[in-house]
This record gives structure tokens, sequence and C-alpha cells, in this order.
């Protein structure tokens, strides 16, 4: 019996007790596909803010086949049992990503989501919880539970005992803050830590007539989250010419100009901005809405909300001594990159185009989450 009990964000139809009893459901099965379908139709419906019509396509029936058709490993499979979600506060939607992933493979779960108040987060709490209040989704109202508390609070602690997998968003110090509490021998700890992405600009390949693409592209990797998802691109490399680079930022900046903006970005891309112009060789070379600084060395989680640092490269080669382990994304524009050649770089997860990298994939950070949270059954 769980002596505290958080605050639930959607009005449950059991309680923590009753929720440890339930028995999971099978994967990829018929009333967690009706779901799924049924929240793409209304996020798609709604279109409310473009992190939601995000996950309505995500969730849509063609995409969620295809998904599970790349990614369901083979073989006899079942619910992996009770899961808990530690999810971030930078991207508003990305708990119901993890969330969804963990449903279609029949778990029961337990969604603790961050405590920031924001639209985007309500709005997608009022769909879900309006889904459950559905008859025919009473089993999946009654497996899952979405819930608020703070980050120090020792029910992190007592919902880890219950727990057959964790998986935890946020910082490296909150992973290594959960991964610290006490949990049952076999639970699953699925760690999703401090991780940049950056984008590779081939300047031969863009022309006047490709400027507005790119921008397009670039833009939209960098805006719905305001450029905080571990997927938005921090640093932009660029090879060969660089004469449109400060044309390309003029027509960013033209994007960035309708969407609201908060004084303290401003101040912050100030601040940043003469960091960096004091503390090594730089050149800003464009500065409004959006902020581009040609440096020689980018710095990581420095800003955001539409900061570039751009690195000119003589050579692709030359990626070798600015990326480290902790590039995530790497998204490019011009001809693809050799995928071998770019793996041996560093411990990169993703290689895609400009303008896909926030697509969400279940292959995410290395995991495959299908396969992390579901149970092999053999036979012989």
């Amino acid at each position: 019996m769980i002596p505290m009990q958080p605050e639930y964000l959607i009005k449950p139809t059991s309680d923590l007790s009753q929720w440890q009893q339930y028995r999971c459901l099978p994967v990829a099965d018929a009333v967690t596909l009706a779901f799924c379908h049924a929240f793409s139709e209304v996020l798609l419906s709604q279109r409310q803010h473009s992190e939601l019509t995000a996950l309505g396509f995500w969730l849509r029936e063609a995409n969620l086949a295809q998904q599970l058709k790349r990614h369901l490993p083979a073989g006899q499979l079942s619910a992996l049992g009770h899961v808990l979600h530690i999810t971030p506060n930078n991207v508003d939607s990305m708990f119901a990503y993890s969330w969804c992933c963990s449903l279609l493979m029949g778990n029961c779960n337990l969604v603790r989501v961050s405590q920031s108040s924001n639209p985007v987060k309500t709005a997608l709490l009022q769909v879900i919880e309006g889904l459950f209040q559905r008859p025919e989704f009473s089993a999946i109202a009654d497996r899952n539970l979405f819930v608020e508390y703070p980050k120090d609070s020792p029910l992190s602690a007592q919902l880890s005992c219950l727990a057959d997998a964790r998986v935890i968003w946020g910082g490296d110090d909150s992973v290594r803050a959960i991964r610290a509490l006490p949990a049952k021998p076999a639970t699953r700890d699925i760690a999703f830590g401090n991780r940049w992405s950056a984008c590779l600009i081939d300047g031969d390949s863009l022309v006047a007539d490709s400027l507005p693409v790119l921008a397009e592209r670039l833009w939209r990797d960098v805006y719905p989250h305001a450029q905080q998802a571990c997927s938005s691109p921090q640093v932009v490399f660029w090879t060969g010419a660089k004469t449109m680079q400060a044309d390309l930022f003029a027509v960013i900046d033209q994007l960035a100009e309708t969407q609201p903006r908060q004084l303290t970005a401003a101040n912050e891309h100030l601040l940043a901005s003469q960091w960096l112009l004091a503390n090594q060789q730089a050149e800003q070379i464009f500065r409004q809405r959006v902020t581009a600084i040609r440096v020689t060395q980018a710095q990581t989680g420095l800003c955001a909300d539409g900061f570039f640092q751009i690195v000119n490269l003589s050579e692709k080669a030359q990626l070798r001594q600015y990326i480290d382990e902790g590039l995530q994304t790497l998204s490019y524009f011009g001809p693809c990159p050799d995928p071998q050649w770019i793996s041996s770089l560093a411990k990169i997860d993703r290689l895609v185009p400009v303008g896909q990298a926030l697509a969400f994939s279940a292959v995410w950070d290395g995991y495959n989450l299908f396969s992390e949270l579901t149970r092999q059954v053999t036979y012989e």
C-alpha cells in the first residue's frame, strides 16, 4: 500500500493500489490501436498547437502500422508490465510519445508529467481525458494514470518499487537521481539524458531558389519547442561556398517574426553573443529575432529559441574534431553523408534530412522502445 498519493491530472478510474493489480493488454491490441486512431483524429481536427498536430500525424493509422512493421521485434511478445515514465519539461508533448510507445506494447503506465504550466500540456491532457471517458476505451483508462508531484518528492522512490521499467527523460543529473532509487531486481531503466544535435549544410548545393526551402525546413526543426528539444540543431556545420550564410538566416528571421517571443530570450541571445565574441574568435553574421554567430568552437547548451552557432569546415572530415558522443541527431542539406562514415565519427544515433529532426520514431537515442518495453517469450 502506498502511503502517499500524487495529484492526478486526469480523474482516475483506478487508484494506485488497483492499478498495480491490472493485467496488461496484448501487444498491439485492437482496442489500443483504435484508441491511438481516435487520439490522432481529435488532435488533427483541433489543430490547436503545432506540437499536437505533429503528434496527431505520428499517431495516424498508416504511420503506426509502419512503425510496428519496421521496429516491432519478431517472435512471440508480451507486455513488460507496469511502466513508470518520468518525463521532461523542455518538450511539452514528449511524454505522449513515450507513453504511446509503451501503450502500444500493452503495458500499464503511470506517467509523471512536469509541473510546468503551459497550454500545450493542458490541451493534450484534456484530449486524453475526453478519450478516457468513452466506454470503448475503459480498459485503457483503467491501466493508465497521469500524475504530477514535485521533483524531490519521495513518491518517485515509492513508485519506482512498483515499476517493471522506468522510462527516464531529463538531464544527466535527473537520470542519475532516478536510477539511484531502489527498484525491483529486474526493472529495466530506459534513460534519455543530455544530448545535443547539429545540422550539416553543403553550401555548394545552396542556390537562390532553394534558400526559402532550406530556411523553412531548418526553422521547422527549431521553433516548436523553442530549440530546446534534444534533436533540434544548436550548431550548423557548413562546408562549401559561404556566400549565402547571412541570406539564409535573414530568411529564417522572417519566419521567426511570425512567432511570439519573450523578452528574456532576446536578452539571453545578447549575453550569449557577447560571451562568444569575447572568449573566442567569433563573428556575428546576423542578429534580429534570430541570432547567427560564426564560431571556431561551438558551445552546446549555451542558448536557444533561434540561436545558431555556425562552424565553417574546409572539408567534412573536420567534423571529427567537433563532435562527441553527446551528439544525437545530425540533419543535413545537400548530398547525404555516408551513414557508415558518419557513425564512425562518434555515437550519432540519427542521420536525417533537414526538416525531419523532430520526427519521432520508436527507435530513439539508440533504444528500440518496442523491444525495451516488451518481453520475448520463447518456446523450445
